[in-house]
Parts: C-alpha cells; structure tokens; sequence
C-alpha cells in the first residue's frame, strides 16, 4: 500500500475518509473508489475499452492503462464508488480505532494500490491523529470549520463544511457517485442524508451543515471527505485529461448498481 501526506499521487485509486468518533457519535469509515479507462489504441491490453474498477486489473495492466490515460486522456467525470462504509461501535476506544483502520488498509484490494488516508482531526482528532503517525499511517489530516476559507495546516488541509457536503451532494446529484445498495451501511448513509440541514443565519448570511437534532452525520462526513479531497487536488488533472480525450467510444465495465 503506498500513501501519500498531503496531495495525492496522479495514479490514486482509493480515498478513505475518516470521521473519527466523540461521546454521542460513532467513528465512521467510507472508502470511494475511482476507475481507470483503458484505450485500445496502444495495443497492449487484452481488456475492453472503457472504465475497469481497478482491483480487476493486474497491476502492470492498472500501470500501463494510466500512463496511456496521461497519453491520450479520457471522458469526462470518472464514475466514482463507494466500496466500503463502516461504523464502529459507539464508544470504541482511539486505540483499537487506529487498528481497524490499519487492518482495512492492509486487506485487497487497498493493499495492493495506491491509496489516501483522510482524517477528521478536527477537536479530539489530532491526539488520534499523532497515533496514526507512531503507527506507520501517513494520514492527512482535515480540519473542518464553519467559515468559507481553505487552508493549508501543518497537518494537512483546513476545509469549510460547506465544502464537504457540497462536494458529495454534487456528485450524488450527477449520478457520478454510486453507492452500492448491497453495502452494510447503506441505508444508514441514505437516512443520514435525509437528515442533513443547510440552515441560513439571517444576521450574517451564512450557512450552516448539519443533521438535525438527536440525529447523526458521521457516514455523510466520512464519504464527503474522501470525495472533496478527490474532486479538489485532481481538478486540473481531469482538464487536461479531458482535453487530450480522443474520439474513442465510452464504455462503463464497472460494476452492476
């Protein structure tokens, strides 16, 4: 597994964010996913053209379909997944929190490609933060505030909640973020969504994000996490990339939703 501090390598395959856990919220876990496009135009590959989840790729094919997208470009809008979303048990102690993480990461497909750690270090997160780092993680860490600038931490990234939350609303609207309705959670994600509020404070126009009383938003968090920090530091990326797209037909051969 390779990660990486604070900007993304240009062949990153997985982004997992973290909402790490306080007294009345459990710790919550989403890993997105994002495909690769494999051309035919450069005769190597025995796959069809189109998207591929990158964990059906051998990983010279997932190297060599990269360097070809870098080449040659792709369509527009990578089809993101959600393959994983967890909650741990209410009440799980930082230290065995870290551990779980530490073995998601160390099981396939997250083990064998190229991955970033987002963490919610925001209150209580920068202690389990540092754990993270004794430990081996290279996670970057995400302070999340109520204003409308972004910033640089020496941790990490210092990110407005609107932010966040749009960046995923946006993608669920677009249908370019699917979550699979087989996963664990999944349900769980779609009634927090019910939940969330955008309130308007009528003194100084600012809006606010969060669920509504007594519920929760853990999930929300961990999925808009992984999905801004995506969207955000690969943005000019994907221009280009969708500039140097030649007039090759899109197929998708992800997986069925």
């Amino acid at each position: 597994m390779s990660m990486y501090r604070v900007y993304p390598p240009y062949d990153a395959c997985y982004y997992v964010g973290v909402d790490l856990g306080q007294t009345n919220d459990s710790t919550a876990i989403a890993v997105v996913e994002e495909p690769v496009y494999v051309h035919r135009i450069d005769g190597w590959v025995p796959y069809a053209p189109g998207w591929h989840a990158p964990d059906a790729l051998p990983p010279h094919a997932l190297e060599a379909a990269w360097l070809s997208m870098l080449r040659h470009g792709r369509p527009h809008a990578p089809m993101l997944s959600a393959r994983h979303l967890e909650r741990l048990p209410l009440g799980t102690n930082y230290v065995d929190v870290v551990a779980r993480i530490k073995t998601l990461l160390a099981t396939s497909p997250l083990a064998e490609r190229r991955c970033c750690l987002l963490v919610d270090i925001t209150g209580v997160g920068r202690g389990v933060y540092d754990l993270m780092r004794r430990e081996g993680l290279e996670a970057i860490g995400i302070t999340i505030h109520g204003g409308s600038e972004l910033g640089g931490t020496a941790e990490g990234w210092s990110v407005p909640k609107r932010d966040l939350i749009a960046a995923a609303q946006v993608r669920l609207q677009s249908r370019t973020l699917l979550v699979a309705a087989g996963l664990s959670e999944a349900d769980t994600l779609v009634r927090e969504l019910q939940d969330y509020r955008v309130k308007i404070d009528e003194r100084t126009a600012h809006d606010s994000y969060n669920a509504r009383s007594g519920k929760h938003d853990d999930l929300v968090l961990a999925l808009s996490i992984a999905v801004w920090f995506r969207g955000f530091f690969l943005k000019y990326q994907d221009a280009n990339l969708d500039g140097q797209m030649t007039k090759i037909p899109t197929v998708y051969n992800g997986r069925r939703y």
